[in-house]
């Protein structure tokens, strides 16, 4: 009886086999690992898509005027969060946000690592209040109007160039002061673009997609600003105050004085 002859690996060639797909991986994970993030960004953009939805609706109903920064004096303070919820009445209260213009999954950017949770009857369900993963750039808000004001806004129709203004963007809370004091697993409601409010009152703008933070503006459309890191400070453009370059993407007017029309 004839034999069939028997073919078997070497040590050898199991290695160089064993490192070829190595090698294999180590080039296909980084493009995969691209492709996620930049699919978790169409996914944020999506959300901030249906946030400008919820504040169209909000302004139609209510005199073509923004959210306020804050919706009251009662304790806890309504927050833009509690505005679209419809919980002015209720501030941080999940389970009465029935008739609100989004839902709480709006709150939450789908490249943000953590537990968010969304039962209304669980411990933590209010995070969306002081930690949406969005930030309201404070100091447009506080500009709309002539004096400046927390508990007032002006109308976005007196907003002479709405597309080139940047109302929200990703964010995370500052754990603290100074440039390193932060916590990634949380957004914040709002960002000021300055070292002076570089605290855990404040929270910064993030780098989270790939470097690149997504922006909602004023006329409800979404961009994308490449920042270069993922932990923005007050010196990345074009989140810079102190630029006349950029001062009319950050502020209601387009100079630094209110009504002004240099930019």
């Amino acid at each position: 009886m004839k034999h069939r002859p028997t073919f078997s690996f070497t040590l050898i060639e199991l290695l160089i086999v064993i490192a070829i797909i190595a090698i294999l991986a180590s080039m296909l994970l980084p493009a995969l690992n691209l492709a996620r993030a930049r699919g978790k960004s169409v996914s944020c953009v999506n959300t901030l898509k249906q946030l400008g939805l919820g504040f169209a609706q909000y302004m139609t109903d209510n005199g073509d005027f923004l959210p306020p920064i804050l919706g009251g004096t009662t304790s806890p303070q309504p927050l833009w969060t509690d505005c679209l919820l419809g919980l002015v009445q209720a501030p941080k209260e999940t389970s009465k946000a029935r008739n609100g213009y989004v839902t709480v999954a709006q709150f939450r950017c789908a490249a943000m690592n953590g537990i968010y949770e969304m039962d209304p009857s669980r411990s933590g369900h209010d995070w969306w209040h002081f930690n949406p993963h969005y930030g309201m750039n404070y100091r447009l808000v506080y500009g709309s109007t002539a004096a400046g004001s927390d508990y007032k806004t002006g109308k976005l129709t007196s907003c002479r160039r709405p597309a080139r203004k940047i109302y929200l963007a990703d964010t995370i809370a500052n754990s603290g002061s100074g440039m390193e004091a932060f916590d990634q697993s949380k957004g914040f409601w709002r960002f000021y673009v300055s070292k002076m409010y570089e605290n855990a009152d404040w929270g910064r703008v993030s780098g989270r997609h790939v470097k690149s933070t997504n922006v909602l503006h004023l006329d409800w459309h979404v961009s994308a600003y490449r920042l270069g890191t993922e932990v923005a400070t007050n010196e990345v453009a074009p989140f810079l105050w102190e630029s006349s370059r950029y001062i009319g993407l950050l502020n209601w007017s387009d100079g630094w004085d209110f009504g002004s029309k240099k930019y």
